[in-house]
C-alpha cells in the first residue's frame, strides 16, 4: 500500500508541483491524486503533526491590516455595495476573508459600511407604505419576522422593531405587513379544502405532512376553530376509503420493494408509501406485535447480524479501506467503504477482542509528549511565533507533536503555574503606559513591523511592549493596527502631491501595489500612510497614477500571457512570472484595471453560457451583434470565439436573452436524461455543454434534489432490435401515463410491440400511410390470455394508434387547439377478422380532417375564374351564385362625390332613402388571399398595406413596378429598415426588383412583434392586392398610420402590449373594414363565414363540405340565401393544414 507524506511540511511543499495549483479546499480536493504520495485529508493525517488551516497549508496569506482589505474591496468587480454582494465577489481576491467583520474586529473593523466605503444611512423610511415596498426588494424576499430579522439590514432603511416605528402611520399586522396569505376564517371553506390535499388526510398525523400545499390551512384547526365549529380531529377529516392495510408484515415488507424509487430510508419511505393504499404510515405502529424490528430490516437493509461476526474478521477489513484510517473520527467518515463494518465496533465488539481505537485500527502512535512541565515550557519558546496567549497557543502548538492541547490539565500538579508563565512571560515587568510610548517603542524594533503578524514575531525585543496592545490601550489611544505600527513619525508628510510621487521613485524595491507602498515607505517617513486621503484634493487620481510603474495594461498583459509557452496555473504562478520573465508584469492580477477574473486572463473558456453573459452584462451590456461580442472575446479569453457552437445556440440573439428561467423544468429535464440515455454524471455533464437549457450544476433546477432521480431507466417498450424505433418507444410511454390503467396498457402495447415487432417499419408516418398494408392482430389477440381478449383490449390499441395520429399526422391550430388530420393517414390495423363484436367512433369524432386540396382550386377559381381581373368582375361573379354576398352588411354610405363611375372597382348603389352607397371587397379579397397563403386567420386579417412604406407596388404594361410612395407626409414615412407592407421588394431602389412578403405578426418568438419575411408568394393574387390597396386609400382613407392600442382588435392583450406591434404602434390594415370604423381590420371569423359560403356553392354531392343549421327550414342540397344557418364541416385552420401539406 502506498503511503503519503510522512511529514507535514513535505506535503506542503508537494503542492507547488500540482496542476493548477490548489487555492481553496474543494481545487486541492481535485487535483491532490496527482502526487500519490499526498493524503485527500491532510487535516486528519497531520493533525497532530504541524497542521494549522488549509489557508496555511495551501500558502494563501490573508490580508492582515484592515485597510489593506478595505482598498482592496475597490479593486473588486463590481465594487460590492452590500454584505452579500461583498460575499459573492470577495473570491476575486484570495486574500481577503468571508468573515472581516471578526478578521478585523480588534484591528480597525467598524462597520460594513464603511469596509465597503459607503456612507451609513442614518434615517428609516418615512412611511409605512415604503417600509412595505422596501421588502420586495430584499434577497430573499422575508415572509415572516425569522427571515425579516434575517435579512432586512441588507437595506438599513429599515426597521428592526417596525410594529413600533409605524404604528400610528399605518402599521395593521404582521400578515399585512408580509403580504401573508391568511388562513381560512371558516371551519367549513377549510374542510372543503382538504379534498384538494394530495393524498387527502384521514389522520392527525397525515394532516400535518399535507396541510401546506395549501398556504391558506391552519396548522392548528383545533385551536383556531375551537369555537366556531370544531369537534374533533374524526368529524374535521375525511373518512379514508376502505382499503384494507396489508395485515401481514411480511407482505407490506415484499410491498415495499415495488415502491418507485425503492426507499432506503424512513424519510424515504414517507415520501413514497402512498404509491401503494395499503402500506400504512406508520408501520412500525402497525407491526409492533406483529413481525417489526427496525427500519432497515424492514427496508430489506443490509441487517446488523450481516456485519463481521468476530473482531478480527473485521480489524482486517479495516486495513483494506481506500483511505486506511489511523483516528475514531477517521473511521467514521470512512467505514461505510464496506457494508458489512459495524459503525460501533466497540458495542459490537466489547465482550470478544476489544481492546482500543489504536489496536483496532492498527495504529499505534509513535511519539510520546513531554513528561515534566520543564520541557514543554522550554518547547514553547522554539515555536514560530511564539505565542503570548491561550489563544494563540492553541493555534500554533501542533507543529511540535510532543506538545499537549491543555498542558494546564498534564502538568496541574507538576510545575503548573499560569498560562503567563508557562509561555515566559515574566509578570513583573511593567509594559509602557501610554499609547504613544509604545508607539514610539515599535519603530525600534529591528525590523519594523509593518503588520501585527511581524510585531507579534518581534515585540519581545522590548520587555515592556504588550502582546495585545489593542486591549492594553483600548480606550487610551487605540484606532487601528494600521496606526499604531506607524503612528511616532511627527514630522511633516510632503506637502505636494508630485513631492511625493518624486520621492516613492527613490524607494527600494520600487512598490508596485498600494500593499507593497506601504511596507516600503517606512524608507521615508516623509511619505504619507494614506496618500488617497492626504492628496484627495490636490492630485490624486488612482494608486496607478500614483506608483507609476510601468506595468502592462490589462490587454497588453493579455497578449503577453498568449506568448508564454506555460501558462501560469493560479496568481501565486503569475506573481513569479514578474520575477522569472517581465518585470512589466504587475505583482497581482487584482490590481490590473480592466482585470475581471482569472479564467478571463489566462483563457479557461467558461463553461456556462450564465458566467459568459455575467461577463458580458457588467463590462459590456450594449452589446448587440457578434461582431461585438468578437471585439470583447479579445480581451476577455474566458469568453469562447463562437458562443452558438460552444453552447448549443441556434443564433446569437437567443445568446444574449438566455437566463436561468430559460432552463429545462424538471420534467423537461427528465426528458432529457432519457432522450439521450444518461446514467452518470461524467455523460451528463459532456452532454449538457452543448445544451444551454440543461445547467452545468443541476440545482439550479428547481425541484431537483438527488442525480439518481434523473436517471435514465431502460423503458419497457425497448424490444425492438435497433434504435430506429425509438419513436415507437417514446410514443408509448407518453400515451401509458395518460389517465389510469399504466399497467394495462403497458401490458397490451408491450405485446402488441413483441408480436408484430418484426413488420412494424421505423417510420411511424410511414406505417399510418394509406399506401402500407393495414396490420391483422388477429393471431395476436387470439395468444392473449382469457382475461384480455376483449373489447378492452381493443379500445386500449386503437387508442394508442388514434394517439399516434394525433401527434405525429395532424396539425394542431396554434389559437385554437383544434387537432387536423392529414389526408393520407389511418389507422393501421385490420379490425374486421377478430373473435369479438368491436366499434369504436372516438376518431374524428372531435378532430377535424384537412380540407381536400380539389376544392381549394375549386374556390379559387369561383371568386376569380379565368378572365376576371378586377374588383368588380370579382363581384359580378360571385353575385351571380348568391345574394349573400350583396348583403347589407357589406355596404356602407358615402357622399355621392365619393363615387367614380368610370372605375370598375367602385361597385354602387342608391339604397331605400336615397343614399349612396359602396360595396367593400375586404372580406372577399381577404379570403382569396387565405386560399393561396397558409397563414393563420388572424395573421390575414392583420396584415399591412404599406401605404406608409418608402416604395409601393403597381402594374404598369402588365408589369409590376415599385416606384416612391407619397401618400403620407414624412412624419408617417416608414424607412425602408421598418418596412411594414405585405408586398415588399427584396431590393430596395429597384424598381423592377422581385417581390417578396412581408408578415407583420407572428404567434410565438423573438419576432412576434415585429413578423417575418418569406422569399415566396403566389403571383396569381398580388393583382388584386394592389386593386384593394388602392381602393382602400381611394374610398377608404386615413388621414395617418392606425394605433394598435386604438383599434377594435380580437387580441386579448395590454395597451403596453399591443403599442410593441407595427411601427412604432401604428399599422395601416389591408384589410380595414369600411362597414364598421374605417380603421380596424377585419376579425377571422368573418374571412371564415366567407369561405363557409364558397364551400357551400361549390360542394359535390357525393362529399359535403357544409351542412344546414337545425331548425333553418331547408332540405339537404338546397342553397341557402344566407350565411347564417350554414356551418363548414371544414374550418380556416383545416383549410390552412392542406396549404402547408
Amino acid at each position: 500500500m502506498i503511503k503519503n507524506y510522512e511529514h507535514y511540511n513535505e506535503a506542503k511543499a508537494a503542492i507547488s508541483k500540482l496542476r493548477p495549483v490548489p487555492v481553496t479546499v474543494v481545487q486541492y480536493s481535485k487535483v491532490y491524486k496527482q502526487n500519490s504520495l499526498l493524503p485527500s485529508r491532510p487535516d486528519v493525517k497531520y493533525k497532530n503533526n504541524g497542521w494549522i488551516s488549509f489557508d496555511v497549508f495551501l500558502g494563501i496569506e490573508k490580508y492582515s491590516i484592515y485597510d489593506d482589505a478595505k482598498d482592496a474591496v475597490q479593486r473588486l468587480v463590481p465594487v460590492p455595495t452590500s454584505k452579500i454582494q461583498y460575499l459573492s465577489l470577495y473570491k476575486q481576491n484570495s486574500q481577503l476573508v468571508a468573515t472581516p467583520e471578526k478578521k478585523y474586529k480588534l484591528s480597525g473593523w467598524s462597520n460594513w459600511f464603511e469596509f465597503l466605503g459607503l456612507v451609513a444611512p442614518t434615517e428609516k423610511y418615512n412611511t409605512y407604505e415604503e417600509a412595505v415596498a422596501a421588502l420586495q426588494l430584499l434577497d430573499p424576499v422575508p415572509k415572516g419576522w425569522g427571515e425579516y430579522l434575517a435579512t432586512y439590514k441588507q437595506d438599513p432603511k429599515l426597521s428592526n422593531s417596525p410594529w413600533s416605528l409605524y404604528s400610528k402611520f399605518g402599521w395593521t399586522n404582521f400578515y399585512d405587513f408580509f403580504g401573508k396569505i391568511r388562513n381560512y376564517d371558516d371551519y367549513e371553506d377549510v374542510k372543503a379544502a382538504l379534498r384538494a390535499l394530495n393524498p387527502v388526510p384521514s389522520t392527525r398525523t397525515e394532516y400535518k405532512l399535507t396541510y401546506k400545499q395549501d398556504p391558506k390551512l391552519p396548522l392548528n384547526p383545533d385551536r383556531k376553530f375551537k369555537n366556531s365549529g370544531w369537534t374533533k380531529w374524526a368529524d374535521f377529516l375525511v373518512k379514508p376509503s376502505k382499503v384494507v392495510p396489508y395485515t401481514s408484515y411480511n407482505d407490506a415488507r415484499n410491498a415495499v420493494q415495488q415502491l418507485v424509487p425503492i426507499p432506503t430510508s424512513r424519510e424515504m419511505y414517507l415520501a413514497a408509501y402512498t404509491q401503494d393504499l395499503k402500506l400504512p404510515l406508520s408501520p412500525f405502529g402497525k407491526y409492533r406485535n406483529s413481525g417489526w424490528k427496525c427500519w432497515n430490516e424492514f427496508l430489506n437493509l443490509l441487517s446488523d447480524d450481516k456485519k463481521y461476526a468476530s473482531y478480527e474478521e473485521a480489524k482486517a477489513a479495516v486495513q483494506k479501506l481506500d483511505i486506511v484510517p489511523t483516528t475514531k473520527e477517521m473511521y467514521l467518515a470512512c467505514y461505510k467503504q464496506d457494508p458489512m463494518l459495524h459503525s460501533r465496533p466497540v458495542e459490537k465488539y466489547k465482550d470478544i477482542g476489544w481492546k482500543s481505537w489504536p489496536q483496532f485500527l492498527n495504529f499505534e502512535p509513535t511519539i510520546k509528549h513531554y513528561a515534566t512541565y520543564e520541557e514543554a515550557k522550554a518547547a514553547v519558546q522554539k515555536l514560530l511565533p511564539i505565542p503570548i496567549s491561550k489563544n494563540e497557543y492553541k493555534v500554533v502548538y501542533k507543529t511540535n507533536p510532543k506538545l499537549l492541547s491543555m498542558p494546564d490539565i498534564k502538568y496541574k500538579n507538576i510545575g503548573w503555574n499560569s498560562w503567563k508563565s508557562f509561555l515566559g512571560q515574566d509578570p513583573g515587568i511593567n509594559l509602557y503606559k501610554t499609547y504613544e510610548e509604545a508607539c514610539q517603542a515599535v519603530q525600534r524594533l529591528k525590523p519594523v513591523p509593518i503588520k501585527m503578524t511581524e510585531y507579534r514575531a518581534s515585540y519581545k525585543q522590548d520587555p515592556r511592549l504588550p502582546s495585545n496592545p489593542h486591549v492594553l490601550y483600548k480606550k487610551t489611544g487605540w484606532k487601528n493596527s494600521s496606526r499604531f505600527l506607524s503612528q511616532p513619525y511627527k514630522g511633516d508628510t510632503y506637502e505636494h502631491y508630485e513631492e511625493a510621487k518624486s520621492a516613492l521613485k527613490k524607494l527600494i524595491p520600487l512598490p508596485q501595489t498600494a500593499y507593497e507602498y506601504r511596507r516600503e515607505r517606512i524608507q521615508d517617513p516623509s511619505l504619507p500612510i494614506s496618500p488617497q486621503k492626504k492628496y484627495a484634493d490636490s492630485g490624486w487620481i488612482g494608486w496607478r497614477s500614483f506608483i507609476d510603474n510601468d506595468s502592462y495594461t490589462y490587454k497588453e498583459l493579455v497578449n503577453v500571457l498568449k506568448t508564454v509557452e506555460n501558462k501560469p496555473k493560479n496568481p501565486h504562478e503569475f506573481t513569479a512570472l514578474r520575477v522569472n520573465l517581465d518585470p512589466r508584469i504587475p505583482s497581482h492580477v487584482f490590481v490590473i484595471d480592466g482585470y475581471y477574473d482569472w479564467a478571463s486572463l489566462v483563457g479557461n473558456e467558461y463553461e456556462c453560457p450564465l458566467d459568459a453573459l455575467k461577463l458580458i452584462r457588467n463590462l459590456h451590456p450594449k452589446i448587440t451583434n457578434i461582431k461585438e461580442y468578437k471585439v470583447l472575446s479579445e480581451s476577455y479569453l474566458s469568453l469562447p470565439e463562437n458562443p452558438m457552437a460552444t453552447y448549443g445556440f441556434k443564433s446569437f440573439q437567443e445568446f444574449l436573452t438566455f437566463d436561468e428561467t430559460k432552463f429545462f423544468s424538471l420534467k423537461e429535464l427528465i426528458k432529457f436524461f432519457h432522450k439521450h440515455k444518461i446514467v452518470k454524471r461524467e455523460q451528463y455533464h459532456l452532454i449538457a455543454l452543448s445544451e444551454p437549457k440543461a445547467p452545468i450544476n443541476l440545482k439550479k433546477i428547481d425541484g431537483f434534489t438527488r442525480f439518481q432521480y434523473l436517471k435514465y431507466k431502460k423503458s419497457a417498450f425497448e424490444v425492438f432490435d435497433t434504435v430506429e424505433y425509438q419513436v415507437w418507444v417514446d410514443l408509448a410511454e407518453e400515451y401509458v401515463n395518460i389517465g389510469k390503467g399504466v399497467e394495462n396498457k403497458k401490458s397490451i402495447i408491450k405485446s402488441f410491440y413483441l408480436y408484430h415487432k418484426r413488420i412494424l417499419k421505423p417510420n411511424v408516418e410511414e406505417q399510418c400511410s394509406n399506401y402500407s398494408n393495414l396490420i391483422d392482430p388477429t393471431d395476436w389477440f387470439n395468444n392473449q390470455v382469457d382475461s384480455k381478449r376483449n373489447e378492452s383490449t381493443l379500445n386500449t390499441l386503437r387508442g394508442f394508434f388514434e394517439y399516434i395520429l394525433e401527434k405525429k399526422c395532424s396539425h394542431i391550430c396554434e389559437d385554437t387547439g383544434e387537432v387536423t388530420y392529414l389526408e393520407g393517414y389511418r389507422i393501421p390495423l385490420k379490425l374486421k377478422n377478430l373473435p369479438v363484436e368491436y366499434i369504436s367512433n372516438r376518431l374524428f369524432e372531435s378532430n377535424k380532417q384537412a380540407l381536400p386540396y380539389k376544392y381549394i382550386q375549386k374556390a379559387r377559381q369561383f371568386i376569380t375564374p379565368i378572365g376576371v381581373e378586377t374588383i368588380g368582375g370579382i363581384f359580378k361573379t360571385i353575385k351571380s351564385k348568391a345574394d349573400y354576398f350583396d348583403n347589407h352588411n357589406d355596404w356602407f354610405n358615402v357622399d355621392e362625390n365619393v363615387i367614380d363611375k368610370n372605375d370598375n372597382n367602385c361597385i354602387w348603389r342608391v339604397n331605400y332613402d336615397g343614399g349612396f352607397q359602396i360595396w367593400s371587397p375586404v372580406k372577399v379579397i381577404a379570403t382569396l388571399l387565405q386560399l393561396y397563403m397558409p397563414f393563420r386567420g388572424s395573421q390575414i386579417a392583420w396584415l399591412d398595406s404599406g401605404e406608409a412604406d418608402s416604395y409601393k407596388l403597381k402594374v404598369v404594361d402588365n408589369k409590376f413596378v415599385w416606384s416612391k410612395n407619397e401618400i403620407f407626409d414624412e412624419e408617417f414615412r416608414v424607412k425602408t429598415k421598418s418596412w411594414q407592407g405585405f408586398l415588399k421588394p427584396t431590393t430596395f431602389g429597384d424598381i423592377n426588383s422581385t417581390i417578396c412578403a412581408h408578415v407583420n405578426t407572428n404567434k410565438t418568438g423573438s419576432n412576434s412583434y415585429d413578423g417575418y419575411n418569406i422569399s415566396w408568394i403566389d403571383e396569381r393574387v398580388i393583382p388584386f392586392l394592389i386593386q384593394l390597396r388602392d381602393w382602400q386609400e381611394k374610398y377608404n382613407p386615413i388621414l395617418n398610420p392606425s394605433r394598435w392600442d386604438n383599434v377594435v382588435i380580437s387580441k386579448k392583450e395590454t395597451i403596453s402590449e399591443l403599442s410593441k406591434y407595427g411601427h412604432n404602434g401604428s399599422s395601416c390594415f389591408l384589410f380595414r373594414d369600411p362597414t364598421f370604423d374605417g380603421k380596424s381590420p377585419i376579425h377571422q371569423r368573418q374571412i371564415g363565414a366567407t369561405l363557409t359560403g364558397i364551400l357551400h356553392l361549390i360542394e359535390d354531392p357525393e362529399l359535403l363540405l357544409t351542412y344546414h343549421q337545425k331548425n333553418t327550414g331547408l332540405k339537404e342540397g338546397q342553397v341557402a340565401t344566407s350565411l347564417s344557418g350554414i356551418r363548414s364541416y371544414f374550418t380556416l385552420h383545416s383549410m390552412r393544414v392542406s396549404l402547408i401539406t
